[in-house]
């Protein structure tokens, strides 16, 4: 999995020219924040109680990474 998200990280800001990726995942899923982490994006905070799940609401983390932390990868 970190092999394929690296590389749609690479075509994002190599081909179609994005300037920032972003990325949440529930606070709980520690295997997509790993994978999130190695890829170089990085983790931006806590949004609270941001989605409804099963009729309740959950807190996500969002990660990110800029062009320029792409560039000095």
């Amino acid at each position: 999995m970190t092999e394929a998200v690296s590389r749609i990280i690479q075509f994002g800001f190599e081909d179609i020219g994005l300037e920032r990726i972003q990325a949440k995942c529930l606070v709980g899923n520690i295997g997509s924040a790993k994978v999130m982490e190695k890829t170089g994006m990085k983790f931006e905070g806590l949004l609270r109680s941001y989605m409804k799940i099963k009729n309740e609401m959950q807190d996500l983390n969002l990660y990110a990474m800029t062009r320029e932390d792409f560039q000095s990868l």
